[in-house]
């Protein structure tokens, strides 16, 4: 990376330590890897654009279609992803075969329920959203889980 591309911040930190970009890279990446749990953190914000929620700082919050935050749904605390069984149906008559098979339309519903039973619903529209909703519901319940193992209910 270019010099006259990094912040001043850097290009100063770059001078103090006489160390170039790609040792500054290394040891801010270093850094990174060093500290997982900041990453996996429930304080960080964490998107699941394909349930159609948010969650930051142990609230889950609705997504609008336009992916900003709408409205808190509820506390992370005891919630749970799930997503339909994807129907498939035929987008056009089965008149031509080779048309008719490649025509399929998958559809299905993704649903995050909190513990005090508010619920948000997402429909998802192509095989492909729905894997990308099932690989984010087994995420957001490994986030719950990961929340409530951090956040004994007895203390």
């Amino acid at each position: 990376m270019k010099n006259y591309l990094l912040s001043k911040g850097a290009r100063d930190q770059m001078g103090e330590r006489g160390i170039g970009d790609n040792e500054l890279q290394a040891e801010r990446k270093a850094a990174s890897a060093d500290s997982p749990a900041a990453r996996y953190s429930p304080e960080a914000t964490t998107p699941f654009v394909y349930l159609g929620v948010v969650v930051s700082n142990d609230t889950i919050y609705r997504l609008s279609g336009l992916g900003k935050r709408t409205g808190i749904l509820g506390p992370l605390a005891g919630a749970a992803a799930e997503v339909t069984d994807g129907t498939s149906r035929h987008a056009l008559p089965r008149v031509l075969t080779v048309v008719g098979a490649l025509s399929k339309k998958t559809s299905a519903a993704a649903f995050v329920v909190t513990a005090d039973g508010e619920l948000a619903r997402h429909k998802l529209d192509g095989a492909i959203p729905v894997r990308h909703a099932q690989a984010q519901t087994i995420r957001f319940n490994a986030l719950v889980r990961r929340s409530a193992l951090s956040h004994p209910s007895g203390s």
